[in-house]
């Protein structure tokens, strides 16, 4: 009754995919899967790589995120702009974190106008530049020892309980 879903970087993408497929019936459809049948509560999402047709430093993976397989399926353009996941009929409300030192800080931005604009609950975390070390990419989970780090998972934790 209290299920909650977590992801960092790329596996914050695919536990955005997870809960917009297994609240959409168009989705599991277009992606030929079934929901789990659990009720997402709520979500921590850490520094999510939305762009998946990037155009900078990481413009590599462009060509992984889709095969010839995957070449005019119903669920290609998915893949393509997972931005588009939010028709999901039931996206459970979104806790995020991302800092001013994130190599892709702007895809967190990104979502965060996305779920504004759709009126999904969320909160987002947007730590400054660190004063006594980096706040990375996924430092929370690269640098759990950081005090940030530890705010982090105390605001998640506390929005999971809210929820």
């Amino acid at each position: 009754s209290r299920c909650f879903i977590t992801g960092d970087s790329a596996g914050a993408l695919l536990a955005l995919f997870a809960l917009a497929i297994n609240g959409s019936a168009e989705l599991q459809q277009r992606f030929g899967i079934l929901g789990c049948g659990y009720r997402f509560r709520a979500a921590g999402l850490i520094s999510i790589m939305l762009d998946t047709q990037r155009r900078d430093l990481l413009r590599a993976i462009n060509n992984v995120v889709t095969s010839k397989e995957d070449a005019r399926k119903p669920y290609e353009r998915f893949l393509l702009d997972p931005s588009l996941l939010l028709i999901s009929e039931e996206i459970p409300p979104i806790f995020q974190v991302t800092s001013d030192e994130d190599l892709i800080q702007a895809d967190s931005l990104k979502l965060e106008r996305l779920l504004e604009a759709r009126g999904i609950e969320h909160e987002l975390v947007n730590y400054p530049k660190g004063d006594e070390h980096e706040l990375v990419h996924v430092f929370a989970v690269g640098y759990p020892m950081y005090p940030e780090s530890r705010d982090v998972f105390a605001r998640m934790d506390a929005f999971f309980k809210a929820h």
